[in-house]
């Protein structure tokens, strides 16, 4: 079988192809792709959304890793904003924060 995976960070695609040839029969495949970003804190809603931006491909055969990053001492930010975040105000700036 073969798997879209749907990125532009070709670091997550490298490690997902790591423990998918490691653990499966799976054959993955990098599609670079740069979502347009939902400004929502529903995350089920977020996922449905960049579904909605791929083109017709056959849904069983894509995947899409869209992980969050919650601080129990900020309330869950930064949440689904984590690869804004990282880019604006890096590691240090959620350190400062805390």
């Amino acid at each position: 079988m073969t798997l879209f995976f749907y990125t532009s960070n070709l670091k997550k695609f490298t490690y997902a192809q790591s423990v998918f040839t490691s653990q499966t029969q799976i054959n993955l495949v990098h599609k670079s792709f740069d979502f347009k970003e939902l400004q929502t804190d529903n995350p089920q809603e977020n996922l449905l959304f960049k579904l909605s931006q791929i083109p017709h491909v056959p849904a069983t055969n894509i995947f899409i890793e869209d992980s969050t990053f919650h601080i129990d001492a900020l309330n869950g930010f930064p949440s689904l904003y984590t690869k804004y975040i990282l880019s604006s105000i890096g590691a240090q700036g959620i350190i400062s924060l805390l």
